[in-house]
């Protein structure tokens, strides 16, 4: 059992946590022990099952929600910078940044998943106008 509370201990991962609490729950197989750590380089604190534990065979979650919101925030970023032009029936161009397209859709009278499909290329162009991305 580690249930040796304040004592610094160290996963595979090499992350250096500690024990801050235990619980039980009965469930239909049995009691299921579990143990409170808090990791000392995120101050996240988190459940895990007392034999993962045992065995350190767990990480800080608070490092992968972190990376993901990097990642959807990155993403946002590169989409506000790709400008697309929007070139009307009548052949008067129109720079938006891909952020704004679906405002400009509606302001246009335009479907917003049709311009978006024009965009990526999956079809030429909606009602007569024509969207290509600026590199």
């Amino acid at each position: 059992m580690a249930w040796r509370t304040g004592e610094l201990k160290y996963n595979k991962s090499n992350q250096a946590y500690m024990v801050i609490g235990n619980f039980s729950l009965k469930s239909n197989t049995g009691i299921d022990n579990y143990v409170r750590v808090k990791f000392t380089t995120t101050g996240h604190e988190q459940i895990v099952k007392e034999d993962l534990e045992d065995l350190g065979q767990f990480e800080d979650e608070s490092l992968f929600l972190q990376d993901e919101h990097k990642e959807v925030e990155s993403f946002k970023i590169a989409t506000l910078d790709t400008i697309i032009t929007a070139i009307a029936p009548n052949n008067k161009e129109y720079d938006v940044h891909s952020g704004e397209l679906e405002d400009f859709s509606i302001d246009h009278k335009l479907d917003f998943n049709a311009v978006q499909s024009v965009v990526s290329g999956q079809q030429k162009t909606h009602r007569r106008w024509q969207f290509v991305k600026k590199s």
